[in-house]
């Protein structure tokens, strides 16, 4: 989640970097959070006392956000085998749906209240009393594109090599092959051109699209595609 990586991440560099550039002398930093109490936030409010420790910064890895369940996906969770294997080039593979998807309370920006495309069905996602219904929302391709940069990057210090590829699944569910997403703006458009946007931004080496739910299904992009 986006949200989950700023405040652990972000937030910790920017702290960092304010401690030790002193833009004034002696600064002191209060962090803020504010939940969502109409979605029955247990802590909708966080506040921290004014600091000038830079254990501030640390303690940030260990706050209380609602509705996400801690876990720490991507390359940082190989990091460790790929050093010990002396690997230091290797080929990550992001795949996401054409629309976004959450099951469960919690904030969900360009959620729409019914699925965006007639052709979506859910053989497992089903309501429950955890849960409640699964959730939809526009594809925001500007903040796949930060999550899968900052997923690429943060390898990087330890001198590996990151060729990004990534995957757009379940095309079969657009109507008459347009999609929407978010890009400065909710927009709709062909595939070809939302995925040329997303390859730029993004820096993605190969793309690949699914129109089903089979291998057979899956095709690598060329250049004709993207026309």
């Amino acid at each position: 989640m986006i949200a989950d990586i700023i405040a652990r991440k972000g937030l910790n560099t920017l702290l960092e970097e304010i401690y030790s550039r002193k833009p004034i002398s002696d600064p002191h930093v209060m962090i803020m959070g504010i939940g969502d109490v109409e979605m029955h936030d247990k802590a909708p409010l966080q506040v921290t006392q004014f600091e000038a420790d830079i254990r501030l910064a640390e303690q940030l890895e260990n706050i209380f956000l609602e509705h996400v369940t801690r876990s720490k996906t991507g390359l940082p969770y190989v990091v460790e085998t790929l050093e010990r294997l002396d690997i230091k080039e290797i080929e990550a593979t992001y795949v996401s749906r054409c629309y976004m998807t959450r099951h469960g309370a919690g904030s969900f920006e360009y959620e729409t209240k019914e699925p965006p495309y007639r052709n979506i069905t859910e053989v497992t996602n089903k309501i429950n009393e955890y849960q409640g219904r699964f959730r939809y929302g526009i594809l925001d391709i500007i903040e796949l594109a930060g999550a899968i940069d900052h997923d690429a990057c943060s390898v990087y210090p330890k001198g590996i090599d990151v060729k990004r590829s990534f995957a757009l699944t379940c095309l079969d569910h657009l109507d008459e092959g347009n999609v929407k997403f978010v890009f400065n703006g909710e927009q709709k458009g062909p595939i070809n051109e939302v995925i040329n946007a997303f390859v730029d931004l993004a820096c993605i080496n190969d793309a690949y699209v699914s129109f089903g739910l089979t291998g057979n299904d899956i095709k690598k992009i060329d250049k004709n595609f993207l026309k």
